[in-house]
């Protein structure tokens, strides 16, 4: 089975700046859509169907390969975020099923649709900040689950993508803070991936996206000619002068 593949994208006043992680020894891990940050960060999250209103193809922004958005898991639409202590740790606050904020400490959320095949996409906007803001952004990560021992530890997540302080298969994350500098920075399994060059700063309505490509979902319904059984069709003529007789 293929390792993850996660690929990052922030949109920032230079353009787009995108990195790619390979998730080595994580294939069969599920995953989830993770949203951070502290200092007053406010950010929406869209999960779907992010297409083109008119024409129904892939919104601009949308990576090809993967489809536009993350499907619920009980099939019901797409994904939203939840309310619960197991999908929500410290200062996160939702607004709505489709918006959080970090009014305070940092905090995390995670949507409870995990995902372990297929390709799929999500983004966020960022709505507000302030120059305390820090650490908001998105990714691809294994459960949160509401923690504790063995569990995802969210102050190690946002270090770099790591689980907790002994495993550092957590996923991979973007994100971007600082002192009103809001330059992304990027990481996977605990590793810091280039950030993005200076001057790339994220203001309001800049945008994180977080693709994840996983193992193709497994069609039991496959064509083999060898289990085709022949069956004799009657000849039902077309008009009076047709030459079949049966």
């Amino acid at each position: 089975m293929a390792d993850p593949v996660v690929r990052l994208y922030a949109t920032t006043i230079l353009g787009t700046v995108e990195r790619t992680a390979t998730l080595t020894g994580m294939a069969g891990d599920t995953f989830y859509p993770t949203i951070q940050g502290t200092g007053d960060a406010v950010l929406s999250v869209s999960f779907g169907p992010l297409v083109d209103p008119i024409f129904g193809l892939p919104a601009p922004g949308v990576p090809a390969g993967v489809f536009p958005g993350v499907v619920a898991a009980n099939g019901a639409g797409f994904s939203k975020l939840s309310p619960g202590a197991q999908f929500n740790f410290g200062s996160a606050a939702l607004i709505g099923d489709v918006g959080v904020q970090f009014p305070t400490s940092y905090g995390l959320t995670q949507s409870p649709d995990g995902v372990s095949q297929g390709s799929w996409f999500f983004q966020a906007t960022v709505q507000s900040v302030d120059i305390f803001s820090s650490l908001y952004g998105i990714g691809w990560g294994r459960v949160y689950g509401g923690g504790g021992a063995g569990k995802m530890d969210p102050n190690a997540w946002v270090g770099n993508g790591a689980y907790n302080g002994s495993d550092p298969n957590g996923g991979a994350l973007i994100f971007t803070g600082g002192f009103n500098t809001y330059i992304p920075h990027f990481g996977a399994q605990g590793v810091a991936l280039p950030a993005a060059p200076p001057g790339n700063s994220m203001g309001v309505l800049s945008t994180f996206g977080a693709a994840i490509f996983l193992p193709p979902f497994v069609n039991l319904y496959q064509f083999d000619p060898a289990k085709l059984i022949a069956v004799d069709m009657p000849c039902i003529p077309c008009c009076p002068w047709d030459a079949c007789l049966g």
